[in-house]
């Protein structure tokens, strides 16, 4: 699991993805996190992984998510920002005993 608070200014819903996108495409974790941009996003990709031994290739699952920021949004931070309005959603992995995950935003 990899956790960054994140920078930037991104305003529109593809510019955040690309800032996400970019954090979790550099990296050799599972899971990204990040925040700092207060509206929640989930994309899930897959990234090549190379063993060399048995030299082989496998598909790694990859989750980055961004959880929004605001427990209160009316008459605080966010509105006299100018930020979009939304609710407090936080991405989160639940483990399985079968030793696989699953990544929600709740």
């Amino acid at each position: 699991i990899s956790l960054w608070h994140g920078r930037g200014n991104p305003r529109t819903m593809g510019a955040i993805a690309q800032s996400l996108s970019r954090y979790a495409g550099d990296g050799d974790s599972q899971f990204y996190v990040m925040g700092h941009f207060h509206q929640s996003m989930m994309i899930p990709f897959y990234k090549e992984q190379r063993d060399t031994r048995p030299k082989n290739v496998k598909l790694q699952k990859v989750v980055a998510a961004l959880g929004s920021s605001f427990l209160e949004y009316w008459g605080n931070y966010g509105e006299r920002a100018g930020f979009r309005a939304c609710d407090v959603l936080m991405p989160r992995v639940v483990l399985t005993p079968d030793g696989r995950w699953e990544a929600t935003i709740r």
